[in-house]
């Protein structure tokens, strides 16, 4: 079976409970997560045993190594990050 490359916009308070789900599934790599400030984004990904950061949700979405968006953001971020990862043809959860 193809593993599939998560990427997770919004690394708040909810953004573990979303990542340890995530991990349970056994057959989803966690690839990155973006922050909307650099070193707070690069902190977050060390503390959920994340390898990749970004400072921009767009950068994350461009990944190609990332198949599936989680949006976590506030409920008022939700429509523009959710329009952006439609129209790469990414899945947004």
């Amino acid at each position: 079976m193809k593993r599939i490359g998560m990427g997770l916009v919004g690394p708040g308070f909810i953004a573990a409970h979303h990542i340890d789900a995530v991990r349970r599934l056994g057959d989803v790599d966690i690839i990155g997560v973006a922050g909307s400030i650099w070193e707070s984004a690069v902190r977050k990904a060390k503390l959920l045993g994340v390898s990749r950061a970004y400072s921009a949700y767009l950068d994350l979405i461009a990944d190609h190594d990332i198949d599936v968006v989680h949006n976590t953001t506030p409920n008022c971020l939700h429509f523009p990050v959710t329009m952006a990862t439609l129209r790469v043809a990414k899945a947004s959860r």
